[in-house]
């Protein structure tokens, strides 16, 4: 979704203001709004279960693979690695 409002965005500053006319632009906002406050909020759950050194790169691993998982999932690997770590 950022990559795609990122282009709307450029094609507006290049002088185009009928994507700003378009539903299509506004369902992406949207969209990415809401999934940035999703992730913001998912961060500061688990920041508060774990340290910043092993959440943070679980996080970006997660957002950058693309791949769905459970919350639970990335809960249990965070437990593991901190029993590693301490």
């Amino acid at each position: 979704m950022a990559k795609t409002l990122s282009q709307l965005l450029r094609t507006v500053m290049k002088g185009d203001a009928g994507a700003l006319s378009s539903w299509f632009t506004y369902i992406i906002l949207v969209c990415f709004i809401t999934s940035a406050a999703f992730w913001a909020t998912r961060l500061n759950k688990s920041l508060q279960l774990f340290p910043a050194l092993i959440i943070v790169p679980l996080m970006q691993v997660r957002q950058s693979s693309g791949f769905a998982t459970t919350p639970s999932r990335g809960q249990n690997a965070a437990r593991a690695l901190a029993s590693h770590v301490a």
